[in-house]
């Protein structure tokens, strides 16, 4: 009995090559082929085989032979997507006819190309070919959440199910629209109908595993997590990444994330858009949480920065700095200089200059570069050079060359590994350096954990403690850092004169715009408050819609931030009872004609928790009255810093009823607020807030004083700079 040879693809893609160069006639499968097909057979082996571009050729050979058979323009669009060349790849589709299928593989394509707006289009044009076409609707979903337009999202991807129920992907889909806009057990519900459909779907399990978390089921979302780890590991670790759900761990560790802290990372970018459902869960859960980083783990900077968005026990907030640190310390570990100061004798100040170095990420169209280029450039040059440490290139602006010019010396490190950026910063021999940022964005807090300079301090950046042993001192004055607190710190205290901040007494305001040229009513009292939107929290803001409620014809006029916060904001609005059109949204723009558009509102409105910080001193500047409230924390309590500096304890209020009866009575007594805002404007002329100069002269001072403390061998002690 003679059996048939086993033919390999491999033996079967040399036949053919042999024969597509005869003319011969080509058999496969006792089939004979013309040539055309032949080719298409080749190129279909070689996909199979991964060789992309070979099996291009091969269909392009195939299409010169036999024009526009769509099985080929079908397979070369595939090739050409896979290799990524997705304009390409919708031209190969247009020899195809018009129908539903083709538009909804170039809306494919367009995703793939990052062209959402022509996905869109391209889907719905599908769609009134096909109104159940499963592609096109599925596209559809994706480039709706893509665009932010989550809303139309979640009604495109239930009209999806509605249309095809035994498709798990069609689950799926709308349980990420319902994760989405928050709705976390629909959400639920949708994912395990996916899963009962396709078990094994690593997206699906965890979707379903981010729901469990977010309705705080944290036993049963971990129990799922280790499943879907030991089923797919490189999966999982895929969705983490793309979804950012985990709060800056990478590699291996980002299997070590717990749910609860995959929680509290959602419940935090969800704080920073205004949607505020999670407040109440993220203050509960944040001390046990705190607690077990405290006993066993570390926290990333993210975490540290975003628990002072909460009004929340301080001392939480202490322990994730402190975990911050801790984390920052295991990076610098193989790298750190602690040897290298305690070997190399400190050198007293007499007959030479200080080295001040300043660290931060933000030189740049920043509050943190604009406020502090002057105090480089007014900087005794007898007594002290000047450095700057950039961490962070954001390309040419006027304030990064406003701080080129005011330093002896700009180093850009953001190219560098911390391991160097750290030796190069102790080669260059700096006496004291001074971190600007804290734990914000781009800030590498692993540097100053290497102990690269004798003497580390932080000013104004993250209004909290560093939580770290590496910062000796913080610049700070006695209202937001009162005595009492200074034993609940490890740095110690120096407290400057009237006030901890520094501002640009320099800064021009531009040509003063008209109320309609920024969008506001010519009449009607105008409430501001140009605040980040993660600034914002419920209670100051239910506080600001009262406020309009008692106020006819008034409105809130808000600094833009993104889509989706406008959006939160506006439906908070509305669910307190006012027309969302009665928020005004200021788009970005420079800084002189940012100043200058404060004159169209009549009264600042500070946040409760996270205070206004240079904002405020810009509506200062600018002549507005800035209303804030004396909170706990640093972080709410900095607002009051800068308005009594300025010399106006009236604008301090003691508590939410306080704040809101006196911004009452200044929208309802215009000869009150005629009165004050003079008196704000002539203030920048003589209060010790804007003498920039004099400030300086103090913090010029507290750099000699604790030099000479070093130098006589003394640990670092909180002490007062007289006037």
């Amino acid at each position: 009995m003679h059996t048939q040879p086993v033919v390999t693809e491999s033996e079967r893609r040399k036949a053919l090559l042999a024969r597509l160069g005869t003319g011969l006639p080509f058999m496969d499968n006792g089939r004979v082929l013309s040539p055309g097909a032949a080719w298409f057979s080749l190129g279909d082996t070689l996909v199979r085989e991964a060789r992309l571009e070979a099996a291009l050729a091969a269909f392009d050979e195939s299409d010169a032979l036999a024009p526009g058979n769509p099985r080929v323009l079908q397979a070369r669009a595939y090739v050409l997507s896979k290799l990524r060349r997705y304009r390409a790849a919708t031209e190969a589709l247009q020899g195809l006819p018009r129908t539903a299928s083709r538009l909804a593989m170039e809306a494919d394509l367009a995703l793939s190309d990052s062209r959402t707006t022509d996905a869109l289009r391209l889907c719905d044009a599908a769609l009134v070919l096909d109104a159940r076409h499963y592609e096109a609707r599925l596209n559809r979903g994706a480039a709706l959440r893509s665009l932010g337009r989550l809303v139309e999202a979640l009604d495109n991807d239930q009209q999806l199910v509605i249309d095809h129920p035994g498709q798990a992907l069609a689950h799926y889909n709308l349980g990420d629209a319902q994760l989405a806009n928050g709705q976390y057990a629909a959400a639920l519900h949708s994912f395990t109908q996916s899963q009962q459909l396709n078990p094994r779907h690593t997206r699906t399990r965890m979707g379903r595993t981010i729901a469990l978390t977010m309705l705080c089921r944290f036993d049963a979302a971990e129990t799922l997590l280790a499943e879907t780890r030991a089923l797919d590991l490189e999966g999982t670790k895929d969705y983490l990444l793309q979804a950012a759900l985990a709060i800056g761990f990478s590699g291996d560790a980002l299997f070590d994330v717990p749910v609860r802290e995959i929680y509290l990372s959602q419940a935090m970018v969800r704080q920073r858009v205004c949607e505020w459902p999670e407040r109440d869960g993220v203050k509960a859960l944040l001390p046990s949480f705190t607690q077990a980083l405290a006993e066993s783990g570390s926290a990333e900077s993210g975490l540290a920065f975003d628990s002072l968005l909460f009004d929340i026990d301080p001392a939480v907030q202490r322990s994730l700095a402190a975990a911050t640190a801790r984390r920052a310390e295991c990076s610098a570990t193989d790298f750190a200089l602690r040897r290298f100061w305690s070997e190399r004798p400190p050198v007293p100040r007499a007959g030479r200059r200080l080295r001040i170095g300043f660290l931060s990420p933000d030189f740049r169209a920043h509050p943190v570069g604009d406020s502090h280029w002057r105090q480089f450039a007014l900087h005794d040059r007898s007594r002290f050079e000047v450095v700057a440490y950039s961490l962070f290139d954001a390309g040419p602006s006027q304030t990064l060359e406003r701080i080129r010019a005011a330093c002896d010396e700009f180093v850009d490190l953001s190219r560098l590994l911390s391991e160097a950026a750290a030796q190069r910063i102790a080669a260059e021999g700096i006496d004291i350096l001074v971190d600007l940022s804290g734990y914000t964005q781009h800030t590498r807090p692993e540097i100053l954990a290497a102990r690269p300079a004798p003497l580390q301090l932080q000013h104004m950046g993250t209004p909290g403690s560093s939580g770290a042993r590496f910062i000796d001192y913080r610049l700070t004055d006695r209202l937001v850092s009162p005595p009492e607190h200074e034993g609940e710190w490890p740095e110690k205290f120096v407290w400057l004169p009237h006030t901890l901040w520094l501002a640009d007494d320099t800064q021009v305001i531009g040509p003063t715009p008209t109320r309609s040229d920024c969008g506001l009513p010519d009449d009607g009292f105008v409430f501001c408050c140009f605040n980040t939107h993660q600034k914002l929290e419920p209670e100051s803001f239910a506080c600001w819609m009262r406020l309009l409620a008692g106020v006819t014809g008034s409105v809130l006029w808000l600094a833009e931030g993104s889509a989706a916060s406008r959006r939160n904001l506006c439906a908070a609005a509305r669910s307190q009872g006012i027309e969302p059109t009665r928020l005004v949204f200021a788009p970005g723009m420079a800084l002189p004609e940012h100043t200058a558009r404060h004159a169209c509102a009549d009264l600042f409105l500070d946040t409760f928790v996270y205070n206004a910080g240079v904002t405020a001193l810009i509506a200062l500047w600018s002549g507005l009255p800035v209303l804030t409230r004396l909170g706990q924390a640093m972080a709410s309590r900095m607002g009051a810093s800068a308005v009594l500096a300025l010399g106006f304890p009236e604008l301090v209020a003691a508590d939410t009823a306080d704040y809101e009866a006196r911004a009452l009575r200044l929208a309802s007594h215009p000869e009150e607020l005629a009165a004050l805002r003079p008196r704000v404007a002539a203030a920048r002329a003589t209060s010790p807030l804007f003498r920039t100069e004099e400030r300086v002269r103090h913090i010029e001072r507290a750099y000699e004083m604790m030099w000479d403390r070093y130098c006589r061998g003394e640990a670092p002690a909180s002490f007062a700079i007289d006037e």
